[in-house]
């Protein structure tokens, strides 16, 4: 290789990897630092309060006999972690943290060409579809058996701390509400 292919090579080489970082494309490869994540506060912070029996009976099924079950961590033959995950976050439509920060205030044109390619994690996926295809799938049940898992519902405790009290650190009075989340096949009542 000569010298001028060489230098050619690294300018087309300098610009490619620099005008990545210009445009914030952060999928690609040789770009991606951490100096890209941001903290934004938020006025009120809701988290799911954990509750030990709920999570070891799982989720409450109906089946298609219309028999009424529930389905837990070891019916899956999941760890309880994982689990926990898909309980408490992906049946309320929450995804992994990654979907969320992957695109995180980029500029008009590295969204335009994010979305060229793909589509938003955060808001495509359909996590209900996932998890019924997955209860069912891991049991090997199909539509026309009368054990087929029609609808489950998960029932969770959320508590809500607002900014004042994480700044104070008092975190002894907090807002608790209970969500169920019911997931359907197909979208199905």
């Amino acid at each position: 290789m000569t010298k001028s292919a060489t230098t050619k090579l690294l300018i087309v080489f300098y610009v490619v990897v620099f005008g990545a970082v210009f445009f914030r494309i952060d999928t690609f490869p040789l770009t991606w630092v951490p100096m890209y994540s941001q903290f934004h506060g938020i006025e009120e912070l809701v988290l799911p309060v954990g509750d030990m029996a709920r999570m070891k009976r799982g989720y409450e099924v109906v089946r298609a006999s219309g028999e009424i079950d529930y389905v837990g961590p070891n019916e899956l033959n999941i760890p309880k972690s994982n689990f926990r995950r898909i309980y408490y976050e992906r049946s309320f439509g929450v995804g992994p943290p990654k979907h969320r920060r992957e695109r995180e205030a980029l500029n008009p044109l590295s969204n335009w060409l994010f979305n060229l390619f793909r589509s938003d994690p955060a808001t495509s996926i359909d996590w209900e579809a996932r998890i019924m295809t997955m209860l069912n799938r891991t049991a090997g049940l199909t539509q026309d058996e009368p054990d087929y898992i029609v609808r489950a519902t998960a029932v969770s405790d959320f508590a809500t701390f607002t900014r004042a009290e994480r700044r104070n650190g008092d975190l002894s009075s907090f807002k608790l509400t209970t969500r169920k989340a019911k997931l359907a096949v197909g979208g199905a009542p």
